[in-house]
């Protein structure tokens, strides 16, 4: 994706989040995009990046149409809130090393990769090659083990949900660097390193997120373990029925290629 690309889709993704704060302008908005013709459609799908055969399936799902997308979505609809969690150890080796590699942070390690929830079935994530990206809940949880689970702080409330919306957004396009650093990058993150400073641009203290030079999922694993603040159990993991309603939307060739990147 070239220079302006990024700045294009970064921009709109930031606007969308934003005109979706309030009812209101969610209806306005929506109400807009229902009118656009399939042309201009097809052309927000491209800079999204979606695949040509899946147009149609995007453009009914912006004309709020039935389609399998929004059927298979079923599957998690309600279970997420802005600002979650998502921990998860992806299936191939290389994950399954990485979290062997984090027991020193803790012993009970579980998870190679970090998600936050961005808005509704939207996550924010940093992997290697892409850098962070917004990315619909199917697209994270492809080729992941089914262990996956939500983690949510207790501390955070509904004055921050705009803060998050626009933190998240305001990290699209960043570049991945795995980097030990003291202070957030603004130059580039990495999964976990992310999740902890949209927490902190937002305010959200006393969360227990490490404050060291490194902040690895291991740590979030912890938190979901120990920290009286975070409730795992709302959600908490995955159903084999989970699974199927968010792997069976993801195709075959876009879930190989996304198997390198967790």
């Amino acid at each position: 994706m070239n220079p302006l690309q990024q700045i294009a889709r970064k921009a709109a993704t930031a606007g969308i989040l934003q005109a979706i704060g309030s009812p209101e302008r969610s209806e306005q908005l929506l109400a807009q995009l229902r009118e656009l013709p399939d042309s201009a459609l097809d052309s927000m799908a491209a800079l999204y990046g979606i695949p040509e055969e899946q147009h149609p399936i995007f453009r009914a799902h912006m004309r709020g149409q039935q389609n399998p997308f929004l059927d298979e979505l079923g599957g998690v609809d309600g279970k997420l809130h802005i600002g979650d969690v998502i921990l998860m150890t992806g299936s191939s080796a290389r994950s399954k090393a990485l979290v062997a590699a984090q027991k020193p942070f803790y012993l009970r390690a579980r998870s190679s990769h970090v998600a936050i929830v961005h808005a509704d079935f939207v996550c924010l994530d940093a992997i290697p090659g892409v850098g962070v990206s917004n990315r619909l809940i199917q697209e994270v949880l492809s080729d992941v083990d089914d262990d996956w689970r939500v983690i949510r702080f207790k501390g955070v409330s509904a004055d921050h949900i705009d803060l998050l919306m626009r933190a998240c957004a305001f990290y699209l396009a960043q570049p991945y660097k795995l980097r030990p650093r003291w202070r957030s990058g603004k130059e580039s993150a990495y999964c976990s390193e992310l999740a902890r400073k949209i927490f902190l641009d937002c305010g959200i203290t006393r969360s227990g997120i490490p404050v060291g030079p490194i902040v690895a999922p291991a740590h979030f694993d912890e938190l979901a373990d120990m920290h009286p603040k975070f409730d795992s159990s709302a959600p908490n993991s995955a159903t084999t029925a989970d699974r199927r309603h968010v792997e069976s939307t993801t195709c075959s060739a876009h879930r190989a290629a996304l198997a390198e990147r967790v």
